[in-house]
């Protein structure tokens, strides 16, 4: 009898807890100060996969791709066939009517893009007019390219330019993407401990060649494998500038392979097996490194699944499309 009167107990309470943390983050939007506040640290507390819940419709599917054949071989990398990543996008300076690349990022649901937080910096002290986003194409001089217009860039609170922890930033439209064959969105899930150490994924964007080269107009792509932060780390401390391979970050490299200058804020995501069919999950975002495929140092990326939280509260007055 005397566990039934507790197990109930626990239960309401838990009810009444649920409500609070409810409550509190409708409070910490309306306010912009979710970061400080006592109940996103206590949400912060709980396992992952029971804070993160996204509003999802059966409608569409996230991570669908249908062309997924590629055959120029270029620097460590492929030319993406038109089509084959229909979440890719490229933030463009347009001068004299011709787009030159600045970074990448990817469509996460109808109203927001993700992309690096040192991205949404530069755009903001540059000024938003002089840029465009680029979807639904993987060539830059393509003239049916879609181009959404942007109403705001939100940037991670948490974003610092000396260490580079929390790279993250949202790009929000003004008007809701239409989905097609060549613009949809990638999946993102929730993630907890290291699950894609040794793991293969793909970077794709329009950066360059090499470090110090000319970018291409063409969208690149090219494998490497997901490194441990142990190791990762030991490298950046004996670096030239040191930097602190944190939590926050994931690492990623290849022989010969790795995105460069212009890939920032591009995503870096996997394959993994869906009910149906395979889907494409983004796992990170293009940062920082030092140099380009040097071997000595691997890709440093946004670790998506530290900052999803951030996510979810941002973009709660969006629908995300079905994981499975």
């Amino acid at each position: 009898m005397k566990m039934k009167v507790h197990f109930q107990v626990f239960k309401h309470l838990f009810a009444l807890l649920t409500i609070l943390i409810q409550i509190g983050e409708g409070i910490m939007v309306k306010h912009n100060n979710y970061e400080d506040s006592w109940l996103t640290k206590l949400i912060k507390d709980l396992p992952v996969q029971k804070q993160i819940r996204w509003r999802q419709t059966e409608k569409c599917k996230c991570g669908l791709t249908h062309k997924t054949n590629h055959s120029e071989r270029i620097v460590g990398g492929f030319v993406s066939k038109n089509g084959a990543w229909p979440w890719m996008g490229a933030i463009v300076y347009m001068r004299d009517s011709t787009p030159k690349i600045v970074c990448g990022t990817s469509i996460i649901n109808r109203r927001y893009l993700i992309s690096a937080a040192h991205c949404g910096e530069y755009l903001k002290t540059q000024g938003m007019d002089k840029f465009q986003v680029f979807l639904g194409t993987n060539d830059l001089n393509d003239k049916d390219a879609v181009v959404p217009e942007l109403e705001a860039i939100i940037m991670h609170p948490k974003y610092d330019t000396k260490t580079k922890v929390y790279d993250v930033a949202l790009l929000k439209l003004k008007t809701p993407l239409k989905y097609s064959a060549r613009v949809s969105p990638i999946c993102i899930s929730p993630q907890s401990g290291a699950p894609y150490k040794d793991k293969e994924a793909i970077v794709v964007g329009w950066g360059s060649l090499m470090f110090g080269g000319v970018a291409t107009t063409m969208q690149m792509q090219t494998m490497v494998n997901v490194t441990s932060n142990k190791i990762c780390a030991e490298k950046y401390l004996k670096s030239e500038e040191p930097v602190q391979i944190t939590p926050m970050m994931m690492c990623a490299s290849a022989p010969g392979s790795d995105s460069c200058q212009g890939d920032s804020g591009s995503p870096l995501f996997l394959k993994r097996k869906g009910k149906s069919s395979a889907i494409f999950e983004q796992i990170g975002i293009v940062s920082f490194g030092s140099g380009c495929a040097d071997q000595r140092y691997p890709g440093v990326y946004v670790r998506l699944g530290k900052v999803l939280s951030w996510i979810r509260t941002v973009t709660n007055d969006a629908v995300y499309c079905n994981m499975k």
